[in-house]
């Protein structure tokens, strides 16, 4: 009978080298990046970080949370060049939308780790102009504040050059140099880039790539270009806009349906409506406005007139110059009865005069009558002398003679 053995075959030795050199080079890899890939996901947390603290300012400005039983006060988060290492969270208690250090009160305080800080930290303005921290751009700015007002969930985004940029944007590095960074809009949007947005330093052959509307260095994941017109992610370009006929403003600048700037009031004009004005006051009814913003200057309680408001008489003053015709007529009819009284007099004395000049020669001619008379008289007696002496002298009467 025959008997069969179970033979049990195994590996050669040459197997077991070559396995071994595969598990070896495998570990060799894995070990090799893992230093790097931890430095990665601890960026991307350190991002996230950043942007929950942003959020939680948000949360404190727009819920009922007070700082010592004030309801008013801001919360924000503040980062400087002076020590990129860390972040600060801070109630802004003297509401001037901005970290003062020693005034403001510092609710809490994040530092990194010794492989990760700022890489930079920009604003962008509503114009599109960009200022950055790292000297990239050609206004430098050393801090940034992003702050939450109750009840607006708006942000308020400052640096120690300007206020009121349109958004921000915070860049963390790591030892290895990885990027990674986080938006946030004006308008309360938080967002942190997805990590296609960033590559290492290192062997990178640098690219424009579309993210949040931006061009980005693909290796340094820096702004190259910001879109007017928005792009999209991943593309290597802007969006392009055909502009129309209606013009808007920006500031004192004209600018198109497409954002471009066509021209810039300079003073004393202003932008309105779309187009550079002049301003001066107009009238409106009973109201003074700005002929360029339509805004009302002043409300005029006795109308309006070339621009301004029409002086108002008081009843007073109608009086007092109505006082005043009076006696002016009263002073004119006065000097009309004088003139009057005047000539009425001097019409008197010329007719007395005229009277007397009449009775002067009435009783002058009663003088030369009465003379007359008297001389006659005289030379009738004189005759009757003469012919009374020829008379009697003569030898009496001859023919008729009468005793005188």
């Amino acid at each position: 009978m025959k008997i069969f053995s179970k033979t049990v075959r195994g590996f050669s030795l040459m197997e077991l080298l070559v396995v071994v050199g595969i598990f070896t080079s495998i570990s060799l890899v894995v070990l090799a990046n893992h230093s790097r890939f931890n430095s990665s996901v601890l960026l991307g947390s350190l991002a996230y970080n950043i942007a929950l603290a942003v959020r939680e300012a948000q949360v404190y400005g727009l819920s009922v949370q007070d700082y010592n039983n004030d309801f008013t006060t801001g919360y924000g988060v503040h980062v400087d060049t002076t020590n990129k290492t860390k972040y600060v969270f801070f109630a802004d208690t003297n509401e001037n939308t901005s970290y003062d250090s020693g005034v403001d009160s510092v609710l809490k305080e994040y530092s990194m780790n010794n492989q990760h800080s700022l890489l930079k930290f920009c604003g962008t303005k509503s114009t599109g102009e960009e200022q950055c921290s790292d000297g990239s751009t050609a206004v430098t700015i050393s801090k940034l504040d992003i702050i939450f007002l109750r009840p607006d969930p708006d942000a308020h985004i400052n640096s120690n050059i300007y206020s009121g940029y349109s958004s921000a944007e915070i860049s963390v590095v790591s030892s290895a140099g990885e990027v990674r960074s986080l938006s946030v809009a004006s308008t309360g949007q938080i967002a942190v880039n997805p990590e296609s947005t960033y590559t290492s330093f290192s062997s990178c052959t640098p690219q424009s790539v579309c993210s949040g509307g931006k061009l980005r260095n693909s290796c340094t994941n820096q702004v190259v270009q910001t879109c007017t017109y928005g792009c999209t992610n991943g593309s290597d370009a802007c969006n392009s806009c055909t502009p129309t006929s209606e013009y808007t403003c920006s500031g004192n600048s004209v600018v198109n349906s497409c954002g471009t700037i066509t021209s810039t009031c300079t003073s004393p004009q202003v932008c309105a409506s779309g187009a550079c004005c002049t301003p001066s006051n107009v009238c409106s009814g009973s109201n003074v406005i700005n002929n360029c913003t339509q805004q009302i200057q002043q409300t005029c309680s006795c109308g309006c007139s070339a621009g301004s408001c029409s002086a108002c008489y008081s009843q007073s003053s109608y009086y007092a110059q109505s006082n005043y015709y009076a006696q002016s007529s009263y002073y004119t009819q006065s000097s009309y009865y004088g003139q009057s009284a005047y000539y009425a007099q001097s019409a008197y004395y010329a007719q007395s005069n005229y009277y007397a000049q009449s009775s002067y020669y009435a009783q002058s001619a009663y003088y030369a009558q009465s003379s007359y008379y008297a001389q006659s008289n005289y030379y009738a007696q004189g005759y009757y002398q003469s012919y009374y002496e020829s008379f009697y002298q003569g030898g009496g009467c001859q023919g008729f003679c009468f005793d005188p």
